[in-house]
């Protein structure tokens, strides 16, 4: 985790926690008015210049205050995961007993991420897993780009996944034909579960491109084998993550609802890098350029169902989102959901 001194990071919770309410740059004379920092205008100011420098916040406008970045959204998240959560049992038995008037799993579900959605005035999303059927064959790499590679992987079952992902630098073919011997060597017969503890391995002898390439094929190979089918998705509550400010231009509204109806770009966007801790998956959207998915964060649960299957539950919620409340509500969910089907 970043280390950031105690200001800074009083400063920095300050700036997300108003940039959540108002949508609003942020400058040094509101974070001292609404806080009642002890500090003058001036050392905020410093401190504020101090986290852009840090790649903390950002300015869209000469004039303007500041905005938090990605990397400020995933302080933020790490620092709720490290620690324990606060919740509302009150919340979480009132989902109980809505759950507890079916006995139908299906029913169950749908019920669930209705609550979701009504609770957290954003998208709530839910889909089945499938464990652990799917297991490696092999891979291929392809060139499209000098950055960029299609990824496709062939299962043991006969299936076959296609995956596109940009790279930090260009590498050479040969090197490519390298990395994919290596993963049909040590990744060959592994389900997802096995890919992704064998992209977290240390591979000695491999230079810092190979390295991050092979992580990045194992990565995406055990993404890809964990991904359902689309059909078993369901979100509710698409009106409420429309009428977030994000979405105030046509154009911005086009581009997520397109986002929202490719569910096979979804799961897979769902399954990119991100911060896990206490059970809770988040995923934060990338800025335009450099992104799975648009400036949209998901926030989600996996909760066992069966022998083989799973469900996970979440919302989908503009990256300014208040992560802290959303992360309750979604553990609260899947703590009901768990009960419920434990009960069937």
């Amino acid at each position: 985790m970043l280390l950031l001194s105690e200001r800074e990071e009083k400063i920095l919770a300050a700036v997300i926690d108003r940039h959540i309410a108002t949508v609003e740059p942020v400058s040094s004379q509101q974070l001292c008015r609404q806080y009642g920092f002890k500090w003058s205008t001036a050392t905020v100011r410093n401190v504020l210049a101090s986290l852009e420098a840090g790649g903390f916040l950002n300015h869209p406008y000469t004039s303007a205050g500041k905005v938090p970045t990605v990397k400020a959204y995933r302080f933020l998240v790490e620092r709720l995961l490290s620690r324990q959560l606060s919740r509302d049992a009150k919340q979480g038995r009132i989902r109980f007993e809505i759950l507890q008037q079916t006995q139908d799993m299906d029913r169950i579900i749908k019920m669930t991420v209705k609550v979701l959605a009504a609770t957290s005035q954003l998208l709530a999303v839910t889909w089945l897993s499938f464990h652990p059927e799917e297991r490696l064959a092999r891979i291929q790499l392809i060139r499209l780009a000098p950055y960029r590679l299609l990824l496709i992987v062939r299962t043991l079952r006969g299936g076959e996944f296609h995956q596109i992902f940009t790279l930090d630098e260009s590498i050479r073919p040969h090197l490519l034909q390298e990395v994919v011997r290596l993963v049909d060597r040590y990744g060959a017969g592994k389900n997802a579960a096995e890919l992704g503890l064998l992209s977290g391995s240390d591979w000695p002898g491999l230079n810092r491109s190979m390295h991050a390439l092979l992580q990045k094929a194992l990565h995406w190979a055990s993404c890809n084998l964990d991904t359902p089918s689309d059909n078993s998705m369901r979100l509710d509550g698409a009106s409420n993550l429309i009428s977030q400010p994000e979405f105030d231009n046509i154009s911005a509204t086009r581009q997520a609802m397109a986002f929202l109806d490719r569910r096979d770009q979804l799961l897979r966007s769902f399954m990119a890098p991100g911060i896990e801790g206490q059970g809770v998956r988040v995923v934060i959207g990338e800025d335009e350029g450099r992104r799975q998915m648009p400036a949209l964060s998901v926030v989600t649960e996996e909760v066992p169902v069966g022998s083989r299957q799973a469900v996970r539950i979440g919302v989908i919620g503009p990256r300014r989102m208040a992560y802290g409340k959303i992360i309750a509500l979604v553990k609260d969910a899947a703590a009901a959901l768990t009960r419920a089907a434990a009960l069937r």
